[in-house]
């Protein structure tokens, strides 16, 4: 403790990664030697937990699955490792190397399930290559990966308080920051979270024909007048598609003309 009042913050950064570091090794020593498996090709999914006894094997399984993840990421920062490994639709679905894509009538067993997972990653795109940019799905983040790892792991939805306390909390917590970065006050404003711009267009759509025509609700389309809908002629296609689900009609979408 003496010492490290004098190191620098850097300096104690560097010690303390390098203390974890050897510590990791010590422990990838001590797994690799307690390991009851050395491979799954016997060993089914009833075989982990809630299986009885299943403890160690779902252990040994999903240190084996992360070992695969964690050389994925490590491939993906990889500047010279490729981006893809390319192949025509056809070569995957007929199989290749060892890579099938066929449901089998019979579960397969875990050893299966790892080359499958390899596989996955194998000839997927790796979007987190420092070599790969794209408008949507660019860049690792290593938190958030962690994050999906842990809702992943936590299985709930987001459906009431009573079966996701704690995502419930986080959502209102978020979406009050982000209105106050916006400037709204606490009762001018609500929201949720969507997976993506196609179904938030489509909300947006809903929600304005709603403040308009607020009956829409209890007497349907029926009850409107002809109803049109202007855009920018810029805008994304999926408006058109907001206006075909929500009966409102392609056709009564009025793209209009953008200046400079």
């Amino acid at each position: 403790t003496n010492e490290q009042v004098h190191l620098e913050p850097s300096q104690l950064r560097e010690k303390h990664i390098s203390s974890f570091q050897e510590e990791g090794k010590e422990k990838e020593k001590d797994t690799k030697s307690e390991r009851l498996v050395d491979n799954f090709s016997n060993i089914y999914a009833s075989d982990l937990l809630p299986a009885r006894n299943g403890e160690e094997l779902t252990d040994q399984f999903l240190l084996e699955v992360v070992e695969i993840l964690l050389n994925y990421i490590k491939k993906t920062y990889d500047g010279n490792s490729k981006v893809l490994d390319f192949h025509h639709p056809h070569q995957l679905l007929e199989g290749l190397e060892g890579f099938s894509l066929e449901l089998r009538d019979q579960p397969e067993p875990l050893e299966q399930i790892l080359v499958d997972c390899r596989d996955a990653l194998k000839y997927g795109v790796k979007t987190g290559h420092p070599r790969y940019f794209n408008q949507l799905s660019s860049g690792l983040d290593i938190v958030g990966l962690a994050g999906e790892w842990l809702s992943a792991t936590a299985n709930t939805n987001m459906f009431t308080y009573e079966i996701a306390p704690v995502f419930v909390v986080m959502e209102e917590i978020l979406l009050k920051k982000m209105h106050e970065m916006v400037g709204w006050g606490e009762m001018e404003t609500d929201g949720i979270f969507s997976p993506g711009g196609t179904i938030s267009n489509l909300y947006s759509v809903l929600v304005a024909r709603y403040k308009r025509f607020p009956e829409i609700k209890t007497k349907g389309m029926a009850a409107l007048p002809h109803i049109a809908l202007f855009v920018s002629e810029h805008s994304h296609y999926s408006v058109k598609k907001a206006a075909a689900v929500l009966g409102i009609g392609t056709d009564n979408v009025i793209a209009v003309k953008c200046d400079e």
